[in-house]
């Protein structure tokens, strides 16, 4: 195959098992880079064309310290591969959901909860103070059956180290469990106890040891 360099001038690679080529490209301007691959009788071919820009060049200016220690963000959740029982329907909506404690100050970034089989109901998430004081909402579209749904906030919430938090979603008669279940404590969340309340979008303060609901949180820090 042939790379065309624009500016430049062209390379050429007679070799057919080279799969690459290396190019020293000056930083503050754009380059168009075009590929044209052939067959083996030279009949056909077909191209690509790449458009780089290279904003500066790879030495760093004078005055400027580069360090390789680049902290990633955490990001964390309560559950991992479990998979509810279910689903449930005794005929009456509930507002399910779980209270939990981070280790570290942090941002709640999004909400989750467990799609079940069945369920053509949009749910609405909610996120709370440990007091009952409403910090968030987010609404779930129709996620894929028997599978976390995740909703992202509008705006995160900040929270902190050991204070404590309920995450809930509505369930309207039908929802996931799983009996007896907590999700184990992990290095940025804990959970604390299942919670339930019997009317929708009120925050749910009844704790329940029966079952885990699959209510969750992704957080960042």
């Amino acid at each position: 195959f042939t790379v065309n360099v624009n500016p430049g001038t062209p390379i050429d690679i007679p070799e057919p098992s080279a799969r690459s080529a290396v190019m020293g490209l000056p930083g503050g301007a754009v380059y168009e880079i075009s590929l044209v691959a052939y067959s083996a009788d030279l009949v056909s071919a077909s191209s690509e064309v790449v458009r780089v820009y290279v904003d500066m060049p790879l030495s760093p200016p004078t005055g400027l310290s580069v360090s390789e220690d680049v902290a990633l963000p955490v990001v964390a959740i309560m559950f991992s591969d479990e998979v509810p029982d279910g689903p449930f329907d005794d005929g009456i909506p509930w507002e399910l959901g779980m209270r939990f404690s981070p280790t570290s100050d942090g941002v709640i970034t999004a909400l989750r909860h467990y799609h079940v089989e069945g369920d053509a109901y949009t749910h609405t998430g909610r996120l709370w103070a440990g007091d009952g004081s409403l910090l968030a909402t987010a609404v779930f579209s129709q996620g894929t059956p028997n599978a976390w749904a995740e909703v992202a906030l509008d705006t995160p919430v900040v929270v902190t180290a050991n204070a404590e938090y309920v995450v809930s979603v509505d369930a309207n008669t039908l929802w996931p469990g799983l009996a007896g279940y907590l999700p184990p404590a992990n290095e940025h969340l804990v959970p604390i106890n299942n919670v339930l309340g019997l009317e929708l979008g009120a925050f749910p303060g009844t704790p329940d040891g029966n079952y885990a609901y699959f209510r969750d949180v992704v957080f960042e820090r």
